[in-house]
């Protein structure tokens, strides 16, 4: 049996959601978005040809590793070598690491147990002043937390492989820190970044010896979006509802409905704003190599080869958009941000090279190589929030993503050195054999 779930392929994380998105904002009228989501309405048919280019160019580019006729070699058990191990313990810690040099911080800027209850009981005030007075990131610091998707990754191929008794609490710490995080710092992606990936990783390692698992497994994504729904009317209850749009709607599952559907049709409809508001692009691979002006000590590199970037702040994002939107709902629009920065034709160039790319690591995703087992759970996560934001192009993707590649590298050439080893032996039986007779 493929174990490889049918909608894990490039087109069915990238294009499918975002082209059924795409076609929602384009139908919408302009009165649901001044009702539910207080916001002009940008996203007009200009907009929609622009997005199914970059599904259908990204769908082609994710189709041609296929059609090549090349595979990897599949690998029929995973072989993981010991170097995993510290691998994945390292990430573990470094991510514990920033987590609580991160709450120390909110704790130095003057956070307390009250506030904490306060944020519990839903005081209207206190989420915002929590996240934006005492959670405040620490440049350096807090991106050490995002090492926790590489040692859920890890922790996953590590779990199968060699059974889950030593993991099942280090990956329990990082869920409980991450959800405080989502609650704290109201980051429901904190949560997000780590299950997805995982799950993908365990998904194409797990040997599902029932039929009624194999089933649960292909319909996966309409539980997921259950399951999301869940999740997100839970936060939603006691970040907003309860304290605020209580009074102004009848039904919160209404409500949960409308404003989740609002964080991607408004991401879309922001980019086209932002889109619109610059023709041609702005020259600056400002979207999409947003990590070189995060990164400590990268930022200050790119800021002296490179342009300065257009949009690198909040207030001149707010500034730039003017009152045409609503910033409540903040997100980009990820698949407009390469076309942002380059214009239409490099822009939709950018997305048939992800989509090349997606596809490679996706065949070697089938094969259960190391190579897609690391790397494509990570690009999975970052094709479903395309629509909202350029995931592997942030800051937050690129310790795992590196942690990922360097694991990657070293099963890759531990399984090289056991094969060579393997030959070596059967050419010495052989030899053996043959002087024998």
């Amino acid at each position: 049996m493929n174990r490889t779930p049918w909608w894990a392929h490039p087109t069915c994380l990238f294009s499918i959601p975002l082209v059924l998105l795409a076609i929602a904002a384009s139908v919408l009228p302009a009165s649901i978005y001044a009702e539910q989501w207080r916001t002009w309405k940008h996203f007009d048919d200009r907009a929609l040809l622009i997005v199914l280019s970059a599904a259908a160019v990204f769908s082609l580019g994710a189709m041609l590793p296929r059609a090549t006729g090349r595979f990897p070699s599949a690998t029929a058990e995973p072989e993981v070598p010991r170097i995993v191990w510290p691998l994945f313990w390292t990430a573990f810690w470094l991510s514990v690491a920033g987590y609580v040099i991160w709450f120390g911080a909110a704790a130095a800027r003057g956070m307390r147990w009250e506030h904490i209850e306060a944020l519990a009981a839903t005081q209207a005030p206190m989420a915002d002043i929590v996240k934006n007075t005492y959670m405040t990131t620490v440049s350096g610091v807090t991106t050490l937390t995002q090492f926790g998707m590489a040692a859920s990754v890890l922790g996953c191929l590590l779990g199968t492989v060699a059974g889950w008794g030593r993991l099942i609490p280090p990956l329990g710490t990082l869920g409980a820190l991450a959800a405080i995080r989502s609650v704290l710092n109201s980051e429901r992606l904190a949560v997000i970044e780590l299950v997805v990936p995982a799950l993908l990783a365990w998904l194409v390692i797990h040997n599902f010896r029932s039929e009624v698992a194999r089933r649960l497994v292909n319909v996966m994504p309409v539980l997921g979006m259950g399951l999301l729904f869940v999740f997100f009317t839970a936060s939603e209850y006691n970040r907003s509802w309860k304290s605020f749009y209580s009074a102004r709607h009848d039904s919160l599952i209404e409500f949960a409905g409308a404003r989740l559907a609002g964080y991607y049709v408004t991401a879309l409809n922001n980019g086209a704003a932002l889109e619109e508001l610059a023709p041609g692009g702005f020259g600056t691979p400002y979207h999409t190599l947003n990590f070189a002006w995060r990164l400590p000590v990268i930022k200050d590199t790119a800021k002296s080869f490179l342009p300065t970037p257009p949009l690198d702040t909040a207030e001149k994002f707010e500034r730039f958009l003017g009152g045409s939107v609503n910033i409540e709902f903040n997100n980009p629009g990820g698949v407009f941000l390469p076309i942002v920065d380059f214009g239409i034709p490099m822009g939709l160039a950018y997305w048939f090279a992800a989509g090349l790319i997606c596809g490679w690591l996706y065949r070697h995703y089938e094969a259960r190589t190391s190579i897609g087992v690391c790397l494509y759970p990570l690009a999975g996560l970052a094709m479903i929030e395309s629509a909202r934001v350029l995931y592997w192009a942030e800051g937050r993707s690129i310790p795992s993503m590196v942690w990922l590649a360097v694991a990657a590298w070293l099963i890759l050439n531990y399984q090289r050195r056991l094969q060579t080893r393997r030959i070596w032996t059967m050419s010495q039986v052989g030899a053996q054999a043959g002087g024998a007779a």
